[in-house]
Parts: C-alpha cells; sequence; structure tokens
C-alpha cells in the first residue's frame, strides 16, 4: 500500500469519525447530564395544600427520591385551581430536571377541562416519569347527620329545607365531580362549595359548616376516629383493610362515584430524555421496595405496578382525559 493510498484511507476513516461524532452530538450532552444528575437540589412541587392526601404522599416520595438520588428533595405546595396552578409553574421552569411536578388526575384531567379557557393542553403541559399510587376516595359526612348508609343520606337530603353544601378540594377536582354526578343522577338539591385544597375542606365539614366532602380516604381517618366525621362508602374495587365495615360505592349503589384518582411524577416536556430514564428506573426501584410499598398502603393508596414504560405514561394520562371528559358531559358540570 502506498503512502498516499494510506493517506487517503485514513481521510476516509477520519471524515466518517468526525461525521458520527458531529451526529452524536445532540445525545452526548445528555448522556453526561443523566451520569452527574443531580448535582444539586430538586423542588418537588404539590399543587395543592398541605396535609391533603396528596400533600402526604408528596412528603413520601420527596423522602424517597432524596435518599435514592443523594440530593435533598424539597417539597413546594403551590395550590390553587383545583392543581393547575402548580403544573402551570412547573411548566415555566427550566427544562433540567430540577424541578417536577406530583401530577394527579384532578390537575391533568378534572380541571383543565371545567376551565374555559383552559389553562393548558393537559395531554402535552408536562411529560410524566412513573406513576406511583392511586388513592381510595371516600364519602365522609358531619357526624351529626343522622344517616348511616348512602339510601340514608340520600332521604336526609331531601328533607331538608333548602340545598345542602358539599366542600371539595376546588372546582373541577374528583371530590367535586364525585358528588355532582351522584346528585346530578338523583336530582338531589345540593350546593358546591370549593375551597383551596383539601384540608380546609375537610376541616369544615368536620366543623358542621359543610355537610359532606368525597374526598381521599386517609385524609379524614383521624376525624373519623375522633368522632367529627362519619364515613358511608369507598371508592375502591374492595373494601379497605382498615375500615372493613365501609362499603365500596358499587355495594353501596353509587356507582357513579367509582373513580381512580391517580397520582404520577412530571417534568418539563423539554427535559433530556436521560433525565427521563433517570428518574424513570429511580421511581420502578421505589416500587419494588417492600417498606414503600407497605407505607402507601398504609396511607389508603394501592400501589402502581413496577414494570411500567416510560412511553406508556402519557396514553394513560390521554385516557384519563377522554375518560373525565365523558363524566363531566354526563354530569353537566360546569366552570362555577
Amino acid at each position: 500500500m502506498t503512502t498516499s493510498d494510506s493517506s487517503r484511507r485514513f481521510g476516509r476513516r477520519d471524515a466518517m469519525a468526525l461525521g458520527l461524532a458531529a451526529g452524536l452530538g445532540g445525545l452526548a450532552a445528555p448522556a453526561l447530564a443523566q451520569g452527574s444528575f443531580p448535582t444539586r437540589p430538586i423542588r418537588l412541587v404539590v399543587p395543592f395544600p398541605p396535609g391533603g392526601s396528596s400533600d402526604l404522599l408528596g412528603r413520601r416520595v420527596a423522602a424517597q427520591l432524596s435518599q435514592r438520588l443523594g440530593q435533598p428533595v424539597v417539597v413546594e405546595n403551590r395550590a390553587g385551581a383545583g392543581g393547575t396552578v402548580g403544573i402551570q409553574y412547573v411548566a415555566r421552569e427550566p427544562a433540567d430536571g430540577y424541578t417536577i411536578a406530583q401530577g394527579a388526575i384532578a390537575s391533568f384531567a378534572f380541571s383543565p377541562q371545567l376551565m374555559s379557557p383552559p389553562p393548558y393542553d393537559p395531554n402535552t403541559v408536562l411529560t410524566p416519569v412513573a406513576f406511583v399510587g392511586s388513592d381510595y376516595n371516600a364519602l365522609f359526612i358531619n357526624a351529626s347527620i343522622p344517616a348511616r348508609t348512602m339510601a340514608e343520606l340520600e332521604a336526609w337530603i331531601r328533607a331538608q329545607p333548602n340545598p345542602v353544601p358539599y366542600a371539595s378540594a376546588g372546582i373541577g377536582t374528583p371530590a367535586h365531580l364525585g358528588i355532582a354526578m351522584w346528585a346530578k343522577a338523583r336530582n338531589l338539591p345540593m350546593t358546591h362549595v370549593p375551597y383551596r385544597g383539601a384540608a380546609p375542606a375537610i376541616t369544615d365539614v368536620a366543623a358542621g359548616n359543610a355537610a359532606m366532602i368525597f374526598t381521599g380516604a386517609i385524609a379524614g381517618r383521624s376525624l373519623v376516629e375522633g368522632g367529627k366525621l362519619r364515613m358511608l362508602t369507598v371508592s375502591a374495587r374492595q373494601r379497605m383493610p382498615d375500615t372493613p365495615d365501609v362499603p365500596t360505592v358499587q355495594e353501596a349503589g353509587v356507582a357513579e362515584m367509582e373513580l381512580l384518582v391517580w397520582y404520577g411524577y412530571f417534568v418539563h416536556p423539554q427535559t433530556p430524555r436521560p433525565i427521563l430514564q433517570r428518574y424513570h428506573a429511580v421511581f420502578m426501584d421505589m416500587l419494588r421496595d417492600p417498606a414503600f410499598l407497605a407505607e402507601l398502603r398504609a396511607g389508603m393508596m394501592e400501589p402502581f405496578p413496577a414494570d411500567q414504560k416510560l412511553e406508556d405514561g402519557p396514553k394513560l394520562v390521554a385516557d384519563s382525559v377522554a375518560d373525565v371528559r365523558r363524566r363531566i358531559e354526563a354530569a353537566g358540570v360546569k366552570i362555577e
């Protein structure tokens, strides 16, 4: 082989290598980001106030993420507008993975579809990295109401001289739509009283300022034990081990109140894929941890499976949005 042939062949190989390097240039930075991420504290935005089931879950998850990622994970409560304020906040933050949102069916499928105009497209505003658990919603009534079953509660409502007020965590939340669909199906005279989150709403129900609320089962457990509230039914496929005497909505004859209230974790849609993969892997490790699963179940949540695929997340959101849209139209619920 002559020197000129060798030079030409080397030149071609060199050019190919340079071309390949240029072509992979877009992947090099994210790959580096994945290897070094995170290098500073992370903010976990919970779009509801402290004290409710959403907040309790967020704090459990923040502790798990901090332990597994090796950086502090600080919970920020940014409540308002049925959970949409917090979601919009994260959507405006940099796409670097250092601000994540605890998303729920309320802030993706319910609230945006009940606002005019919608604050964002729930299918594109953020990107899901994992789903952790589904909440058992329960119907709690003030303990002074003389009703032990849903049928007795319906009769009591009809006997009142004025429309009965019910509380919710905000307009467009599952707590709102669950009771609204029940009232609509039975033509019950009721008035919706929205609050900025489940915690202040359930406190007012316990105080007698509203008659009832349909919210996360864990949120009202202590008030039931304290004699302030009574739990009449729960939106679950089976009765809960902690409250075996409480019937499911199917058993209670109010199937329209059945809702899968999922919680997932979301980041800016332009976040580099290696960071998405990093988060996804960490969440799947969490869902394989018996201790964490026990924490979820103690909080009256059903864990999601640990074999989720990152690519399947958007479909779950889209399916939920479509299902809730059908429910909203059936119930005739409008923004107030």
